[in-house]
């Protein structure tokens, strides 16, 4: 059908060459003038109903029919204003599924829209419901207004819509049912679950009278929770940052510090950043979302906690040769929250790193390395450092003796 323009259009001449859909008729407007997403969508476009859960795709996809003004879908559903409604039915059936009533803010039942459902929809028998009319494409995201921004920018820590809901519902992990947190993942071929274990130590500081040696460092540990799906990863890490809320339900690794005298542990606290790594680019479309949502695995992309500890540990000295002695010694790390029948190192994917000075004091840091042992009955990983006592220090503390001078 042709639509026209209504009464008295177009008048804008050269000043105004763009269109306006209404009801009674098409008007011309400034290009730059913000209207409605419906008012300034691209011919040809596929509309999408979103949170109806279909089976088949095709029923959530519309065209719009400009003349009278609704939406076709490409199944059995249609959009169109009946009286002061919107109504959204089956044309097959005519059993109306939802209504939305027309105000006088609200022409057009574009964008997120809160429905009351009349017809069973995604087992919800009746009453409120938000559902999603939007024209944008497969790679944006719909603002609640109706309007599309990049979904890049979807949950990207700055607001891009206009109504700020960007920014809304951007909580990464999704928990099913039956998940529980304190389970380890089972992997899919009954194998010990591998956990890679990365420290990066910035300091480190010996007391031999005591044999202590006391590291501050950064302990990361990654892996996988096939259990788990994620929403809208990105590729930059630090913005698939999980909060602390969604933390304390997830299932994560309990290593011990076995050569401390209180047998510390690692902890997830504030002071952690817990992150899902995006390594795996493949993801589903959630059409029965009404936020637009892309949802990757969690057998393909892992956790990962990082945390910054100082811990003193343990260390005995072998002083035989003294001051030309070389002294090796070891933090050591053990799985607690499960037997290695479960749980297990990841010796191929670990590493050590020492960042700080390389001459202490009293010792050089020689080669630091990293030893796994899966096994015992619980994991066992050890990372040594070798210190290389600086002779010259202890001559010229001991065995040089130069005497005060005496006042008369």
């Amino acid at each position: 059908s042709q639509l026209d323009f209504k009464i008295r259009n177009p008048v804008g001449g050269i000043y105004q060459n763009c269109l306006i859909i209404r009801e009674l008729g098409l008007l011309d407007t400034d290009c730059n003038k913000q209207s409605c997403s419906a008012c300034h969508t691209t011919a040809g476009s596929t509309w999408t109903l979103r949170s109806i859960c279909e089976e088949e795709k095709r029923m959530y996809y519309f065209d719009l029919v400009a003349f009278p003004l609704y939406f076709r879908g490409y199944g059995e559903y249609m959009v169109e204003k009946v009286g002061d409604v919107w109504t959204w039915y089956d044309s097959i059936t005519n059993i109306t599924k939802a209504v939305l009533p027309v105000q006088e803010h609200l022409n057009y039942p574009i964008g997120r829209q809160t429905w009351d459902i009349k017809d069973p929809v995604c087992g919800q028998e009746s009453g409120k419901r938000q559902l999603t009319l939007s024209p944008c494409t497969a790679g944006e995201f719909t603002c609640t207004d109706g309007t599309c921004i990049s979904f890049a920018r979807r949950c990207d820590l700055k607001f891009d819509c206009g109504d700020k809901t960007d920014e809304s519902f951007c909580d990464i992990v999704n928990f099913p049912g039956d998940y529980r947190s304190k389970l380890p993942p089972r992997p899919v071929s009954d194998l010990s679950l591998p956990i890679s274990v990365n420290v990066s130590m910035d300091t480190i500081n010996i007391d031999t009278t005591t044999m202590l040696i006391s590291v501050s460092y950064n302990l990361r540990m990654t892996w996988f929770d096939n259990r788990l799906t994620y929403n809208n990863l990105k590729a930059l890490t630090r913005l698939n940052t999980v909060s602390l809320d969604q933390v304390e339900q997830l299932w994560r690794p309990n290593v011990g510090f076995i050569n401390t005298d209180d047998i510390q542990h690692t902890v997830v606290d504030q002071g952690a950043v817990t992150t899902i790594i995006r390594e795996h680019p493949h993801f589903v479309r959630d059409l029965s979302n009404p936020y637009e949502v892309e949802v990757y695995r969690g057998d393909t992309n892992p956790v990962s906690t990082t945390r910054k500890y100082s811990t003193v540990f343990t260390c005995n000295f072998d002083l035989v040769l003294y001051p030309f002695d070389i002294q090796t010694c070891s933090m050591q790390l053990q799985i607690q929250s499960a037997s290695s029948e479960y749980l297990i190192f990841n010796s191929n994917d670990s590493y050590v790193q020492y960042l700080g000075q390389k001459f202490l004091i009293e010792y050089g840091i020689g080669l630091i390395d990293l030893q796994v042992d899966n096994a015992m009955q619980y994991s066992e990983m050890k990372v040594r450092i070798e210190l290389i006592r600086r002779y010259g220090y202890a001559m010229l503390n001991i065995y040089i003796y130069i005497p005060y001078p005496s006042h008369y």
